[in-house]
């Protein structure tokens, strides 16, 4: 399945809409402890679900603002990787 054919899935279905938000929402649950534990200054998010649903990303920095901490703060700080499939090591790109 193709990126195109999930995206014109989404934009029809409530249901996957509300799952994806959910999918986010985790990821954002989770993102805190990298922060409190790395204190890095910024976070680089790389995914073809992330980057095509801008809904996820929403969801993930609401998650994550309702958790950090008073020392960290990186609401603003969380990033799409303009590299796209290009992010990982080269010889997965062969």
């Amino acid at each position: 399945m193709t990126l195109e054919q999930v995206h014109k899935i989404l934009e029809n279905d409530w249901d996957i809409l509300l799952e994806i938000e959910k999918f986010g929402y985790f990821l954002g649950v989770g993102l805190p402890n990298i922060f409190n534990t790395f204190n890095p200054d910024s976070i680089i998010l790389r995914s073809d679900l992330i980057e095509s649903n801008p809904i996820i990303l929403k969801s993930i920095k609401k998650a994550v603002t309702k958790r950090e901490s008073r020392y960290i703060s990186l609401k603003d700080e969380i990033f799409i990787s303009q590299l796209n499939k290009y992010a990982g090591p080269s010889e997965l790109h062969r």
